[in-house]
């Protein structure tokens, strides 16, 4: 497998002086062929991070329902922000794309 060695050299070291690990597992429902337990291992704080989009259009579709955020909401875009470089500005860049191309689900 050439993932390993990827996992644990090149990007061990772009996450080396972030706290508190690189990876989150993401649980999902078993394949219907086995029903083995499924899971997706993602990078935090990568151009690809779930969390982070995810909390971006819930802000967006907040933002056009004229809703406030959950407490759940902030407590994500805190953890989403807290340790990505310019993550505030990352994350006001995300929810404004996601605000001008209608991507938002009602």
């Amino acid at each position: 497998m050439d993932t390993v060695p990827k996992l644990f050299g090149p990007i061990a070291e772009r996450y080396k002086e972030r706290p508190g690990g690189y990876t989150r597992v993401l649980r999902i429902e078993p394949l219907k062929t086995d029903q083995a337990p499924s899971a997706i291992l993602e990078l935090v704080d990568g151009p690809k991070d779930m969390r982070f989009a995810m909390t971006a259009a819930t802000i967006a579709r907040c933002a056009e329902e004229d809703k406030d955020l959950t407490d759940l909401t902030l407590t994500n875009i805190k953890k989403v922000t807290q340790f990505r470089k310019d993550g505030e500005t990352a994350l006001e860049k995300m929810v404004a794309m996601f605000k001008s191309t209608k991507l938002v689900q009602k």
